[in-house]
């Protein structure tokens, strides 16, 4: 039999262990991590019950006077998805995948936004092991390879400094950056209306899809798997009656596309609109050639869109924004250049060198930081500075400076990390150059 070659060890002290026992075991105490960022936040058990309870007198949630809807909602999946197998629409091998058996209810929990005042909770409806776990993951694959890609969709990060990178200025005129978010998008998104955009999306005229399920069929599946679903809080049962619920495969993707249908209102402005509009789902970077007053204007009239939909607004401050995990500065040559944000809250903690995690999960980590680096980053300057501030940072977290000297020597292309070019500056290589860089320790 094989056995594992790592070995664990014993990274805690006598007191260090018991403390955590102690914590574990207070009752008036949750320990939970952040909505973002690596930290940590411990509350008041009766704050964050209350926090809570608070989301769930939303008019998105209704408690439940009994506890037999969720095994009323199972069984109906359980007779529809029969019915399909019966009448030939899915096969043996679908119907076994999507059936629920031995599930269990899903369960609500909410993590502290610590960059926010007050620490509200970003609510969270797991539904792992649920009846329509496995429905929401076959309709989201489903619904991912059908949609249309918008012209403003970005993926990551990196897609977003990619876009950046084509973007040039012209010299001499004013540019103004900008933030829009939604706020509680996933909360708010109005989910029948939504369905009904998704359904649009996926089955327009002469488009193919790879599932075998005509318009209404795939409505009633969409259907039982994100709208009136049955959770769990504080031995309490509740239904969610609108909007998605993070934490369901299908929620992303839903949002996204009603997303997209608003954004298409963007066609109707004549003047006044941004000349970039880039979404990351609910964040938005935009760029602008008018006046921070026709910005706001621009502000009032997008919140008129829906009356689920509410923007805010976050304009540049000293030429620059952060958007994502990006800061996008224009510099004195009119270039719009890219390097990491941080929150505040940011704690500079990655997974510790002593922790019993397998040594080529550490060395992978440092490979990727300093990959993250070079494909944010847009100068060399930038590039030098996060270098030595990661190198810092590991040492923090306890890497050996030979581990850190010798990994991770990274090569990219300088392709990857050229600075933005305006039109008065022509780049012309044909050949992708090697930059070699390597972590060294002082």
């Amino acid at each position: 039999m094989r056995t594992s070659k790592h070995k664990k060890i014993n990274n805690l002290s006598d007191e260090e262990l018991a403390a955590l026992k102690s914590l574990k075991s207070n009752k008036n105490i949750v320990i939970c991590k952040a909505d973002k960022g690596n930290s940590i936040v411990i509350l008041d058990r009766e704050v964050y019950i209350k926090k809570a309870e608070d989301i769930l007198k939303g008019k998105q949630f209704e408690q439940l006077k009994y506890d037999k809807f969720y095994l009323e909602r199972e069984e109906e999946l359980n007779k529809y998805i029969l019915s399909l197998y019966n009448n030939n629409v899915i096969d043996s091998k679908l119907r076994h995948q999507l059936k629920s058996t031995c599930s269990s209810i899903s369960v609500f929990y909410g993590l502290p936004k610590a960059h926010k005042t007050g620490y509200p909770l970003r609510p969270i409806i797991s539904t792992r092991g649920s009846y329509q776990y496995q429905l929401s993951k076959y309709l989201a694959k489903a619904i991912r390879e059908a949609r249309p890609q918008a012209s403003s969709y970005i993926k990551d990060s990196f897609e977003f400094v990619k876009k950046i990178k084509e973007i040039v200025l012209e010299r001499n005129k004013t540019y103004i950056k900008c933030s829009f978010d939604v706020e509680s998008l996933y909360t708010n998104v109005p989910v029948n209306e939504a369905i009904e955009i998704t359904l649009d999306y996926m089955y327009k005229p002469r488009k193919l899809i790879d599932v075998p399920l005509n318009r209404d069929q795939m409505k009633i599946l969409l259907n039982l798997s994100v709208t009136n679903s049955p959770f769990r809080f504080h031995n309490k049962i509740y239904k969610q009656i609108d909007g998605v619920a993070m934490g369901n495969p299908l929620a992303p993707i839903i949002a996204d596309l009603w997303m997209q249908k608003m954004e298409e209102k963007l066609n109707k402005f004549r003047t006044n609109r941004p000349i970039v509009w880039l979404r990351y789902v609910d964040d938005i970077f935009c760029l602008f050639t008018i006046s921070e007053t026709k910005i706001k204007d621009f502000h009032s009239r997008i919140n008129k869109w829906h009356d689920n939909l509410n923007f805010t607004l976050e304009l540049e401050s000293n030429n620059s924004i952060s958007f994502l995990d990006v800061c996008v500065t224009q510099d004195e040559e009119d270039k719009l250049t890219t390097s990491l944000y941080r929150k505040p809250t940011h704690t500079g903690l990655y997974m510790l060198w002593d922790s019993n995690q397998n040594r080529r999960y550490k060395l992978g980590l440092i490979k990727t930081l300093v990959i993250r680096i070079h494909r944010i980053c847009s100068k060399q300057s930038i590039i030098r500075n996060e270098l030595n501030l990661l190198r810092k940072t590991l040492t923090d977290n306890g890497y050996p400076p030979h581990i850190i000297r010798r990994g991770r020597t990274i090569t990219t292309t300088t392709s990857q990390i050229a600075p933005i070019t305006s039109r008065t500056t022509t780049t012309t290589s044909t050949t992708s150059q090697m930059t070699t860089t390597t972590l060294t320790t002082s």
